[in-house]
């Protein structure tokens, strides 16, 4: 299997450089965590990464939602709508991953 980045180029792109390159980042940033993970790294770096996914995230989403806004993108409450699922999913993986680390502390 390739790895998560190659994937995205061939899939995601949208022909917009900053969204292209923010999207490319979070796929990096995914897949450092499963390289994390699988590798066995310890459970204050796999933490970090997450944190860092969790940022990086934030800060794409309100970019890209302010581009559409300004661009009067029709279905802007969908994209928003799946946004805060996929933040949520987020949040709940890093507080699993949380309550998961503290039973081995």
């Amino acid at each position: 299997m390739g790895k998560l980045v190659d994937i995205w180029m061939k899939s995601l792109s949208i022909g917009i450089n900053d969204i292209d390159n923010q999207h490319r980042r979070l796929f990096e940033i995914m897949e450092e965590v499963m390289l994390a993970l699988r590798g066995g790294s310890d459970g204050g770096k796999i933490e970090k990464i997450i944190d860092s996914l969790v940022e990086y995230t934030a800060e794409h989403f309100t970019f890209e939602e302010d581009l559409l806004e300004s661009n009067d993108y029709p279905n802007l409450v969908e994209h928003q709508a799946f946004h805060k699922e996929f933040t949520d999913n987020l949040n709940n993986l890093k507080v699993d991953f949380q309550k998961k680390r503290c039973r081995s502390c």
